[in-house]
């Protein structure tokens, strides 16, 4: 076995489902117990709520699986929990029995550890307050979830069947995580602008187009964009939007 094969050996040990049975990497067994001991005392706390919810055995069982049969590939410790919800909420033994909100909770919950260490920088553009000929400039840590249950209150509180559509992001003056549920208008807008096609399209073009696609009467018109007015003073204030900037010429 050559060092690099050796190597990736080692760090396949820290994954696989059973103890080394390669004599040369039976010394790493400690190491082997070290690593799962690290990234299953993160999982718990990342995931704290769903363990409650679905129990030790059932979530421990699970993170075993997703290690062994899609190991992360990220070199940050931090990305192998966030890379753990992709696996789990197709677990069919996971949510055996389960509540019907739990896939929506460990989503939350995901999405919550992901936005706690996304990068913010503000970036090149140059940012003024929003108008109709202005880019959108979202908070780059935002996550937009859509759920089927209210998972976002307190440990304990209902969760009943509620689709909405959850923000999930940070300030750019803390470091703590919020959330808030979007107005539909406001989700809708937001699902729009993150399209690719639409990277540089105006706030007047993205209204223009989400309007279109509900053909108002001209007596609810007023009304749609005194709503989304409002929705989008909201977002401004919460930092879900943090203005608006020139679209690149073509």
């Amino acid at each position: 076995m050559n060092l690099a094969a050796f190597q990736r050996a080692v760090v396949e040990l820290g994954f696989a489902a059973s103890e080394p049975q390669d004599p040369a990497l039976a010394p790493f067994a400690l190491y082997r117990h070290m690593i799962r001991a690290r990234l299953f005392a993160m999982a718990e706390v990342a995931y704290r709520q769903s363990w409650a919810l679905l129990g030790d055995a059932a979530c421990t069982a699970c993170f075993s699986r997703f290690l062994a049969l899609a190991p992360p590939r990220s070199p940050l410790i931090r990305d192998v929990i966030g890379a753990f919800l992709p696996f789990a909420e197709h677990d069919a033994a996971l949510f055996e029995g389960a509540p019907l909100h739990a896939r929506d909770l460990l989503r939350f919950e995901a999405a919550k550890w992901r936005v706690a260490s996304a990068p913010a920088e503000l970036g090149a553009q140059a940012l003024r307050e929003v108008d109709f000929d202005g880019v959108l400039r979202v908070n780059p840590t935002l996550e937009r979830l859509a759920l089927e249950h209210v998972v976002s209150g307190d440990a304990g509180e209902p969760c009943p069947r509620e689709p909405h559509t959850l923000l999930v992001y940070r300030r750019r003056d803390d470091d703590d995580v919020r959330w808030y549920r979007a107005p539909p208008l406001l989700a809708e807008l937001l699902a729009l602008a993150e399209q690719p096609d639409r990277g540089q399209a105006t706030l007047g073009a993205l209204v223009a187009e989400l309007f279109g696609r509900r053909s108002p009467a001209p007596e609810q018109l007023e009304q749609l964009l005194e709503v989304l007015a409002g929705a989008l003073t909201v977002a401004v204030e919460r930092s879900v939007l943090w203005g608006v900037y020139d679209s690149v010429p073509a």
